[in-house]
């Protein structure tokens, strides 16, 4: 709907109150981070249509409202255990709510196979202590030896 008519216009102002109330929530969780994790002001963007949304690079490269999908799966017979929909770049952070929704369900998982985004300390953590056992690369981060010495190299 446009601005047009009384009801786009009302639409219209609805969408850009949530938009509003999102964006000063953003504001709030970045003054709340260490000042060296903290974004500029001006980089903190929210979209009109979709404020619920993180903006970010998709796979081709395009800067728009992203989402992250997420599930769990039996390997053995691929049914899907659990599955959620998450408003951020990455996979970090999604490994307990998803393990939590499945064990509301009294599914026990004692192994589970994931990638490179999940052997993190909060998820180690919370699987030892549900006895899980996580099976997932080891991924080079920016402070580990290998990766620090590649930033520093000059790129061709």
């Amino acid at each position: 709907m446009d601005g047009k008519t009384d009801t786009g216009k009302l639409e219209q102002h609805t969408r850009y109150s949530k938009a509003k109330d999102r964006l000063s929530e953003l504001h709030a969780e970045n003054e709340n981070r260490r000042s060296d994790k903290r974004k500029p002001v001006d980089k903190i963007v929210v979209s009109l249509t979709d404020p619920e949304s993180v903006f970010g690079l998709d796979k081709e490269k395009v800067y728009r409202p992203l989402y992250n999908v997420q599930t769990v799966c039996d390997l053995a017979t691929d049914f899907v255990l659990s599955y959620e929909v998450f408003a951020q770049h990455s996979d970090s952070g999604t490994l307990q709510p998803l393990m939590n929704k499945i064990h509301e369900s009294d599914i026990q998982v004692e192994d589970l196979l994931a990638d490179a985004g999940y052997p993190v300390g909060e998820d180690l953590e919370f699987c030892e202590t549900s006895g899980i056992t996580l099976y997932a690369p080891w991924q080079e981060n920016s402070s580990t030896a290998k990766k620090k010495e590649q930033s520093t190299e000059p790129r061709h």
